[in-house]
């Protein structure tokens, strides 16, 4: 309920999963106790890409002795249709 947290920018056709998973990862230590986020999409965003960013907020996972291992996040997550970047950048 804050408001834009980061602007995770298209560039040249791609988004960068790196920044975003920084920027989950820091929320996560911030909000420890937190399970929940809420994913805004504008209606163009493809469903693959989608996909891509509910798994980066859902969950960290990071090999260890040859396994996975597997950090939850925000496991609780929601989606929705974004407001209009004009009315996000007024903010």
């Amino acid at each position: 309920s804050s408001g834009l947290t980061k602007l995770v920018e298209n560039i040249d056709g791609t988004y960068d999963m790196d920044i975003l998973s920084q920027t989950i990862q820091s929320l996560k230590e911030r909000f420890p106790e937190k399970t929940e986020a809420t994913i805004l999409s504008e209606s163009s965003i493809k469903y693959d890409l989608l996909v891509q960013v509910m798994d980066n907020i859902r969950v960290k996972d990071t090999i260890i002795n040859n396994r996975v291992d597997f950090k939850a996040l925000f496991p609780d997550t929601s989606i929705g249709d974004a407001p209009a970047m004009s009315a996000v950048i007024k903010k």
